[in-house]
């Protein structure tokens, strides 16, 4: 099975998993995994500040990528538990998910 995703990482899934006709229990689990990922990646995405977020390992982990300019350090540590306290309220989830807040600085000089 192929599953593509696109510019602003939303996942194509093939339309013969989604058909009515073809719904198997394994068909069924998987859409609502991915639907899981997903809705982990959008409960980051609505805070300020935040550029991207990926759910990975299985939705064990949630890596947020934030704007430098918008977000201090202190306040990327803040966003971590805010984002945290958010999925414990919103979701329903076997385990615990870990949320990575990834702040980056990049400077470059040239020396001739």
């Amino acid at each position: 099975m192929k599953i593509d995703i696109i510019a602003d990482n939303s996942l194509i899934i093939p339309e013969y998993i989604i058909d009515i006709k073809n719904k198997s229990k394994k068909t069924i689990e998987m859409v609502e995994h991915f639907e899981r990922l997903k809705n982990l990646e959008d409960i980051a995405l609505d805070f300020n500040g935040v550029e991207k977020a990926y759910a990975i390992q299985a939705g064990r982990e949630l890596r947020v990528m934030v704007e430098s300019e918008k977000i201090n350090d202190e306040e990327s540590s803040n966003l971590s538990f805010k984002i945290s306290q958010k999925i414990q309220t919103d979701m329903t989830y076997p385990g615990q998910v870990k949320v990575t807040v990834i702040r980056e600085i990049r400077s470059i000089n040239i020396a001739k």
